[in-house]
C-alpha cells in the first residue's frame, strides 16, 4: 500500500508557507529556522541544505539529525482523550454541531467556531494537569536526555542526589 502524498511532498515546498504564516504574526524567518532546527536536530546550514535539494517530508523526518524525543510523549495521552472525549459529550450538544451545519458552516468552520469554544475550559484543565504531570516526571527525560542534557526537574534531582546521602 503507498504512503500517503503528504509524505512525497518536498519541505522546500511547505517551509514558504510556514515562514508566510509566521511573518504575517509578527514573527521573522529566523524565528521559523530555529523552531524547526529545535525540532529536528538540524543545524541552520543543514536545514537550508534540505531546503535547497528539495527533500521530501518523509526523507526529511527519517534523515532527522536528532528529534526533539522530549516533545513526543506529551502531546497526546490516553487520559487527554478520555477527558476530552467525557467533557465534550456533555458541554456540545449534537443539536448545536447541526444547527451551524445548517446555517452553512462547513466541517472546519464548525470546528473552530462551536466546538472549540466549548472545549477551551476542559482544554485548559488537561494543560494544567499535563504540565504538572510532566514537571514531576523524571523517567523518560533522563532516559531520553540522560544526564548530559536535563530538563529542570532532572537537573535538580541530580543535584540533590549528588549532596546528600542517605
Amino acid at each position: 500500500m503507498p504512503g500517503h502524498r503528504i509524505f512525497t511532498t518536498s519541505f522546500a515546498s511547505i517551509y514558504p508557507h510556514y515562514v508566510a504564516k509566521a511573518e504575517r504574526k509578527g514573527r521573522t524567518r529566523e524565528e521559523v529556522d530555529e523552531v524547526i532546527c529545535w525540532l529536528t536536530g538540524h543545524d541552520p546550514s543543514g536545514l537550508h541544505k534540505v531546503i535547497d535539494d528539495e527533500t521530501d517530508l518523509r526523507t526529511f523526518f527519517a534523515e532527522a539529525p536528532a528529534m526533539n524525543p522530549n516533545i513526543v510523549p506529551a502531546m497526546v495521552t490516553a487520559f487527554g482523550v478520555f477527558w476530552m472525549t467525557q467533557y465534550l459529550e456533555e458541554a456540545l450538544p449534537y443539536e448545536l454541531v447541526e444547527a451551524a451545519r445548517i446555517d452553512g458552516c462547513s466541517m472546519i468552520r464548525t470546528f473552530w467556531h462551536v466546538a472549540m469554544p466549548a472545549a477551551r475550559p476542559a482544554a485548559a484543565m488537561l494543560a494544567l494537569f499535563t504540565f504538572v504531570g510532566s514537571w514531576t516526571n523524571f523517567f523518560w527525560p533522563f532516559i531520553v536526555l540522560g544526564s548530559s542534557n536535563p530538563t529542570l526537574p532532572v537537573a535538580v534531582q541530580l543535584l540533590q542526589a549528588s549532596y546528600f546521602k542517605d
